[in-house]
């Protein structure tokens, strides 16, 4: 899939940040490129969704205040590009060099191409899956497949990949009631996401 988008430049003054996906190999630091957010990069391919969570307290039956977490609203997740040159901005330096995947906002996508953000997000693919590392990771896997949503998967049943992120995008506890319709609940603090990036190929 060929078109352009806008890249995330990382700044924390915004919003949401883009989250990127690591390649292995190891070349020379070069001077660091500046991203423009103005600019529309050439997209090589599409892929699945990077979702967002939130956290919040909520009373169970017994009455006990315990920690819930939830899925944001869809227009919140983020969507995986490949682009077709790798990231050479500051935060790409060391570990991170060889960069040609990150997760966008959806608003990033020029109009050309939201039949297809329109399409992965009916598709429901996600990556990463919540795995055994994450808080509640059994909670958060019941609602996605609630929901139906699906885990990414590599073609040809490779091996899966254990790709590095940076600045994966931690869930914030935040008053979620707009979000969720749940009366009960009792959240406290923020509900503002951050910024991510990853370094594989998704």
């Amino acid at each position: 899939m060929a078109g352009t988008a806008r890249k995330s430049t990382g700044s924390k003054k915004k919003a949401m940040k883009s989250v990127r996906a690591k390649i292995a190999t190891k070349k020379a630091a070069k001077k660091p490129v500046p991203i423009d957010p103005t600019k529309h990069y050439v997209v090589e391919k599409i892929g699945p969704i990077y979702l967002t969570w939130g956290k919040r307290r909520k009373k169970n039956k017994k009455g006990k205040i315990v920690k819930e977490y939830y899925l944001k609203d869809s227009k919140k997740h983020l969507v995986w590009v490949k682009w077709r040159d790798v990231f050479e901005d500051e935060k790409a330096q060391g570990k991170f060099d060889q960069v040609d995947w990150s997760a966008e906002p959806q608003d990033c996508f020029p109009t050309s191409v939201k039949d297809v953000i329109k399409s992965v997000m009916a598709d429901k693919v996600v990556w990463p899956w919540p795995s055994k590392d994450d808080e509640s990771y059994e909670d958060r896997r019941a609602i996605l497949i609630s929901q139906g949503y699906k885990e990414w998967q590599q073609k040809g049943g490779k091996k899966k990949p254990n790709w590095d992120i940076q600045d994966a995008i931690e869930p914030m506890t935040g008053s979620s009631e707009a979000e969720s319709g749940d009366n009960e609940d009792t959240s406290t603090g923020t509900d503002e996401p951050e910024e991510e990036e990853e370094n594989d190929e998704v």
